[in-house]
């Protein structure tokens, strides 16, 4: 681990620039507005990708435009937006020769919002884990990442050298892919949960009233006897228990 000095010199330029303000977002969106040819919103993409200050891509996957890159020779474009959006740097590595060439700082911001991706599934990230989903192989360059990730806000959370693992506070929301029906299915389960577990309340609010209720109807009979035992005494002309033990003094 680098010192507090060293890290204050290390170069994180790039990441310390990386917020979530929609205005360099909204820049790239009417770039693509006013483009002229599918060249021009390529290039948009592309700068959109290699921009530390966009985070979210989801506005301009929306945009027409950008919709017919699918059928030019720069559908691979369009592709490569789609994983900055919500794929994850596993994604590329599996079919990186259908996507255009990442350079160093696309490589890095695509790590960054990997990261974002694993610390949303996971509160606690252990470093096998880390190392193999961000493609790296040495535990130095994979804490250097995570601090610059720190820095730039994509997570926060602190690093536990004991048990070699990034404890997640928090992480950077990503777009949601347009494919939904996992997200509808995890929601269909939990409503089906929530209906079974309410119904189970409402069945054990029914018992409990039911044996309130026959605990109140035992109480009464019980108060019923005694009044009934009581009258039956004074009936019979004894005493209430406290007469019995009453002192009577003499003038």
């Amino acid at each position: 681990m680098q010192s507090a000095q060293s890290l204050e010199k290390m170069d994180t330029r790039s990441a310390q620039n990386i917020t979530t303000n929609l205005g360099p977002l909204e820049a790239h969106i009417n770039r693509v507005r006013e483009a002229n040819s599918p060249e021009e919103v390529k290039d948009v993409i592309q700068s959109a990708v290699e921009s530390t200050q966009v985070l979210v891509f989801g506005e301009l996957l929306d945009l027409p435009a950008v919709k017919q890159l699918k059928d030019t020779e720069y559908s691979g474009y369009l592709k490569l937006l789609e994983l900055f959006a919500y794929g994850t740097f596993q994604d590329y590595q599996r079919e990186c020769g259908s996507y255009p060439a990442l350079n160093e700082a696309m490589t890095k911001k695509l790590r960054f919002l990997t990261m974002a991706t694993l610390a949303s599934r996971s509160r606690s990230l252990r470093y096998p884990e880390l190392l193999s989903e961000l493609g790296l192989s040495t535990r130095r360059e994979l804490e250097d990442l995570i601090i610059e990730a720190m820095y730039a806000r994509i997570v926060t959370g602190k690093l536990d050298q004991r048990t070699a693992s990034l404890e997640v506070d928090r992480a950077l929301a990503r777009d949601v892919a347009e494919d939904l029906s996992a997200v509808s299915r995890v929601l269909e389960n939990w409503c089906a949960s929530c209906e079974a577990t309410l119904e189970a309340i409402e069945k054990e609010c029914e018992r409990s009233s039911k044996l309130k209720n026959q605990h109140q109807e035992r109480i009464h009979a019980l108060e019923s006897r005694i009044q009934s035992l009581k009258a039956a005494n004074i009936d019979d002309g004894e005493e209430p228990p406290a007469a019995k033990h009453k002192v009577r003094v003499k003038m």
